[in-house]
């Protein structure tokens, strides 16, 4: 999407190789590193306008940081680099609204949402201009598009969204400079 539009996007991941093999296009530049690798990290973010930050809990229920760590590493490398704006794949449930959610997810993923509201709240306390999207399920459905449902403090508990459906939301967010410092819910329904 941005590749198209002409952007220089640059991926950092353990094994970019890997998980981006069949992506290639001459603005695409990818990085290899580890989170805590600093040096790496700076080279990533150098001379960017945002970062992008779409890590999840990697498929663990169990007791959980993975997220909030993640996120602390990445906003003290934006600090460094004079990045200011953070767009972040979050997760509906998260902030403050689990009460929208079944028991039983709230049983199934309760350590996973306490590590997206630690990120949160440092996201928050950070300084930086957010959009912090909660989605509720990523579902390899059909794209959406400019379809997706979106709004604040809303119930899309048992929605689904496509992950580029996501995707195309945060980069409207980046281009527009909209739902700044906002944590909009959105979905492909409102269910």
């Amino acid at each position: 999407m941005a590749l198209d539009q002409g952007y220089t996007v640059t991926i950092y991941s353990r094994d970019p190789e890997k998980k981006m093999a069949k992506l290639s296009h001459p603005n695409l530049i990818k990085i290899k590193g580890q989170l805590g690798d600093e040096g790496a990290m700076d080279a990533a973010m150098k001379g960017k306008d945002a970062v992008v930050n779409c890590i999840g809990p990697g498929g663990q229920l169990s007791k959980q940081t993975t997220c909030s760590d993640a996120s602390r590493l990445i906003m003290a490398a934006m600090k460094r680099n004079g990045v200011s704006r953070l767009l972040v794949c979050g997760s509906f449930g998260a902030g403050g609204h689990r009460d929208f959610l079944p028991w039983v997810v709230k049983k199934l993923i309760g350590n996973i949402l306490d590590d997206k509201d630690r990120m949160e709240a440092e996201i928050f306390a950070s300084g930086l201009e957010y959009t912090i999207a909660r989605p509720p399920r990523l579902l390899e459905n059909q794209v959406q598009g400019d379809k997706i449902f979106v709004g604040e403090n809303v119930n899309v508990a048992m929605g689904e969204i496509h992950p580029k459906d996501v995707a195309q939301f945060l980069l409207m967010c980046l281009y527009e400079g909209s739902w700044i410092n906002k944590t909009p819910h959105i979905s492909s329904s409102k269910k």
